[in-house]
């Protein structure tokens, strides 16, 4: 699986419809910036202009006016490195402190 995320410059994740997509995250272990539609929890895992770009679900032109985008205004450096960022979010050590403050609040 490594060799496929690092191969790629962004990963697009055309849904029409989901609720939740490990995807996201495992695209932000490789430090790759994503492309995704406006659905499920998709919006609060890539963050727009920072991680990746969200587009309209089930709007081809849209999605593809966004990779030409992602190409033309060379965001690639930009958006890794607010993938890299947001990778932050999703390690062992952040869910360990989630949980730690969840059992102290109660």
């Amino acid at each position: 699986m490594h060799i496929f995320f690092s191969a790629a410059d962004v990963v697009v994740q055309p849904y029409i419809s989901a609720t939740q997509s490990a995807i996201a995250q495992i695209a932000y272990f490789f430090s790759s910036p994503i492309i995704a539609t406006n659905v499920g929890a998709l919006p609060e895992v890539v963050i727009n202009e920072k991680s990746g770009l969200i587009v309209p679900p089930n709007d081809p032109n849209a999605l593809a006016e966004a990779i030409v985008r992602f190409y033309n205004e060379q965001m690639e450096a930009t958006l890794t490195a607010g993938a890299s960022e947001e990778r932050k979010k999703y390690t062992w050590d952040a869910m360990v402190d989630a949980i730690e403050q969840l059992t102290m609040n109660n």
